[in-house]
């Protein structure tokens, strides 16, 4: 997260003061909603947490945030889509009951509404698991021509009761059809999908009943758009994944992998950037269903256990095609640090090299020990430049496919390698108003230069790839990356009292030197490349983005607008006459194959198939072929 001048003490202090009155003086009066009366109710730690979250973003967000009725019926949007995120229980007459009760979401009464709704989705959800166990009793019409939709969208809408109905009949029948593909019987058939569907079902009642008012705190603060986010106690980001060589993204359909360690060719091989992990069992155990609530610490696994994941391709829901991989835990977690390879590309072949970054990384507690030897990123870049210069590079790869963030320190001096103390960009608090962003780096390579982005790189890499490109100093290759442009400070709830969970509060915005706000844009890549992954692994409503600002006069340090179209071209060129081996997949023409073809004749072999996904030494080939024809264009 970034840091700021601002006092987190000062933030945390005057929030406990005003969360005591701020939301009981928005409403009065009980929740309506009349179901799960049975279900316990919040706990006090769940009413401080809440009290806490609310009074920090009506007072310090960046745009204040009151608790009012418009501001209740956002949060009911997200809460939904919180326990429902494939739509498969709600109705829409269900969301109409709910949706004319929302003025009582942020009611006195504690937090007893968000609750009941919970119970009311998990009993949705054991009603329709069990109709899905009958439908099993007749198996599935073999000769009916019919497709089942499986792409998944945030902005879904809810299906009637009737259209529900027809929906899972299309799941059961395709989850049949996948068995039946990979050689079960129909009696294993229905054994293992009645085994399935009920786990499922106490999957979710378990997790809606414990996790009913974590979920809805951080739906208040998603709902904004402003990027505030409350991260659980329970949240599945520490422990199993790492412990897998996997980082993850919490989101409210389950687990989506972010970045894919280097820790041996077995994980790579199985899992790939975007794959939703859907379940888990360990030794051969009960298959575990996950949501990205449930915090299953497997970081004591003793050597030699096996962990068996069941997972879909990012974008994919309920009845697409589950993919299964088996992962040995690692003796070592490992941890997030620039990566250093060279590839070769052109003729005669030059020598480009790749610097890797899964994270802006800086061990802030170490720095603030005095320890004069802090892990750092830029530090590490650093290092990784002058060894380019030393073998020989003709041109540098910046690899932030997947970039999580990290330090607004960081980030700014590992742009500083590139760009030297010019202006980088522009930070807009309301405590400091427009800032504009130096670091006192020296330029170490202004050489040639390709940064990857796409639609996982949010927040710190957004804010390099802009600078780079505003500045010219490099391409910009791959995807539109995320649009996260807000910036944040990180406070421990956990420290003030009673409540649990960390909240990341939106303190401000980012402008690039071109004068954009980040925020809702991201940053569009110079030359677009076909990549698995385009869209962001980020699920929740879209982000509020701000007006433009004059922009700044920067220095160019090439003139791209002659050169870029003869790049394009070669590049449309260069794809063209490539195989499929060595193209990368779309992730838009992955998404558009489904959806899938209902018949027994159906072999459910998947779009993105192994076979058919070069391997990342090829698609970084393919960069690096860019980063020498723009040498020769602009004779840098």
């Amino acid at each position: 997260m970034h840091q700021w001048t601002i006092s987190a003490r000062r933030i945390a202090l005057a929030g406990m003061l005003c969360v005591a009155s701020s939301a009981s003086a928005q409403y009065a009066g009980k929740s309506a909603y009349p179901l799960g009366q049975g279900s316990a109710g919040p706990t006090a730690v769940d009413d401080q947490s809440f009290r806490l979250v609310l009074g920090f973003l009506s007072r310090f967000q960046y745009v204040k945030q009151p608790a009012d009725e418009a501001y209740a019926a956002k949060v009911l949007q997200v809460y939904l889509r919180q326990l429902d995120p494939q739509r498969l229980f709600f109705s829409r007459e269900d969301v109409a009951d709910l949706e004319a009760q929302s003025s009582q979401l942020l009611a006195s009464n504690e937090l007893a509404m968000p609750k009941n709704i919970a119970a009311r989705h998990a009993e949705l959800a054991m009603q329709r698991l069990e109709r899905a166990i009958g439908l099993l009793e007749h198996g599935v019409d073999d000769a009916a021509a019919e497709t089942l939709d499986v792409r998944e969208s945030y902005d879904a809408p809810f299906l009637s009761s009737q259209e529900l109905d027809e929906r899972w009949r299309k799941i059961v029948k395709s989850d049949w059809l996948q068995l039946r593909s990979a050689g079960k019987q129909d009696d294993d058939i229905r054994r293992l999908l009645t085994q399935r569907y009920r786990q499922f079902g106490v999957h979710v009642s378990t997790t809606d009943s414990e996790d009913a008012v974590q979920r809805f705190i951080s739906a208040y603060a998603m709902a904004g758009g402003l990027g505030s986010r409350y991260m659980s106690p329970r949240n599945l980001v520490t422990g199993l994944l790492p412990k897998l060589g996997l980082t993850v993204v919490a989101d409210a359909g389950g687990p989506v992998v972010r970045h894919v360690m280097a820790v041996g060719s077995d994980t790579r091989h199985a899992i790939r950037q975007g794959d939703r992990i859907v379940a888990l069992s360990v030794d051969q155990g009960d298959m575990i269903y996950l949501d990205g609530w449930q915090s299953h610490d497997l970081a004591t696994l003793p050597e030699g256990t096996s962990v068996h994941v069941q997972l879909r391709r990012y974008g994919v829901g309920a009845g697409g095609p589950l993919r299964e991989a088996t992962l040995a835990p690692v003796k070592e977690v490992p941890q997030d640090v620039a990566s250093f390879r060279m590839v070769r590309a052109g003729k005669p072949a030059s020598s480009v090299a790749v610097i890797g970054l899964s994270t802006f990384y800086q061990d802030f507690r170490a720095r603030q020990g005095g320890d004069a030897n802090y892990q750092s990123a830029a530090r590490d870049v650093e290092q990784l430049l002058i060894r380019a210069r030393k073998e020989g590079a003709a041109g540098v790869i910046v690899d932030l496919r997947g970039n999580a963030g990290g330090s607004a320190t960081e980030v700014a001096d590992v742009a500083g390698l590139f760009l030297g103390d010019q202006p980088l960009w522009r930070n807009n608090t309301e405590k400091d108003g427009t800032q504009i962003v130096t670091t006192e780096r020296k330029a170490v390579w202004t050489g040639p230069l390709a940064v990857i982005v796409n639609g996982a790189s949010a927040e710190a890499p957004e804010f390099f790839a802009a600078a780079i490109q505003d500045h010219r100093q490099g391409l910009i290759v791959g995807k539109p990356s995320a649009g996260a442009g807000n910036t944040a400070n990180l406070i421990s709830l956990r420290r003030l009292g009673s409540a649990q969970g960390d909240l990341a509060l939106t303190l401000g915005t980012v402008y690039r030197a071109n004068g954009e706000n980040i925020t809702g844009h991201g940053v569009v890549p110079d030359i677009d490349l076909a990549m698995p992954i385009q869209h962001a692994l980020r699920q929740g409503p879209p982000l509020v983005s701000f007006d433009s600002i004059e922009a700044m006069k920067v220095t160019q340090a090439n003139d791209l607008s002659k050169a870029l179209p003869a790049l394009q071209r070669k590049e449309i060129e260069r794809t063209a006459s490539r195989t499929a081996r060595t193209v990368p997949i779309d992730s838009d023409a992955l998404l558009a194959a489904w959806p899938i073809d209902l018949n027994a004749s159906t072999t459910y072999a998947e779009a993105d198939d192994e076979a058919a996904q070069p391997d990342d030494s090829e698609l970084l080939n393919h960069v690096a072929a860019i980063v020498i024809d723009a040498k020769r264009e602009l004779h840098w």
